[in-house]
């Protein structure tokens, strides 16, 4: 298996949006639909690097990371000895690929193939300036979590267009998170019902 091309297929589909918006219907089911080529890109890494510790998304519009496959618990940091990160676009290079695994060097030869796939107009991958574990993977968390980004992304529009700059929007989303004592996917769809029109007849 050449798991750089794959790789480098994967990063294309998930550059297209990783924020995008999902049919209406089961929330979770929505989030599967990017969990599942998210797994199938895990297991292909497992495969090539034996050390592998954990897979995961940064989404850095939403200050979001999401664990999509995690062989060790987040407490145990001194695991993490080689990290990779691999920006999913040039347009939005705070939105990264991440991998860590437990042997030293272990994503060199990775990078190296990928780098050349890539192209030198690429935004540069990183080696090592991760080494410690992702938040902690449940088996609902990735469905749970990548489908709370359409409401984080939506929510995160209507501030914008209500006339706040993005990192304002952000902050103000984290605040009423807090307020109300939920995630930022919480928020979002709060703020989205309050936007909703009356039922008729009321």
């Amino acid at each position: 298996m050449d798991v750089a091309a794959s790789l480098a297929q994967h990063l294309q589909a998930l550059a297209e949006d990783p924020y995008r918006d999902y049919p209406d219907g089961d929330r979770s089911g929505r989030g599967e639909q990017l969990a599942a080529p998210l797994k199938k890109l895990s297991a292909e890494l497992a495969a090539a690097v034996p050390s592998l510790l954990a897979v995961s998304i940064v989404l850095g519009r939403l200050n979001m990371e999401v664990t999509v496959s995690a062989a060790a618990h987040p407490a145990d940091t001194s695991a993490v000895l080689a990290s990779l990160a691999v920006p999913l676009s040039g347009a939005a290079p705070a939105d990264l690929l991440m991998v860590r695994a437990a042997e030293p060097g272990a994503f060199l030869l990775l990078a190296d193939d990928l780098t050349a796939r890539l192209g030198p107009h690429s935004p540069a991958v990183e080696l090592d300036n991760h080494l410690s574990m992702p938040p902690v993977l449940t088996p609902e968390s990735l469905a749970a979590s990548l489908a709370d980004l359409r409401e984080v992304n939506q929510g995160l529009g209507v501030l914008v267009e209500q006339g706040l700059p993005p990192e304002a929007a952000r902050a103000e989303l984290q605040r009423r998170a807090r307020d109300l004592g939920t995630t930022l996917g919480g928020a979002g769809r709060v703020l989205l019902a309050s936007l909703a029109p009356p039922p008729e007849g009321c």
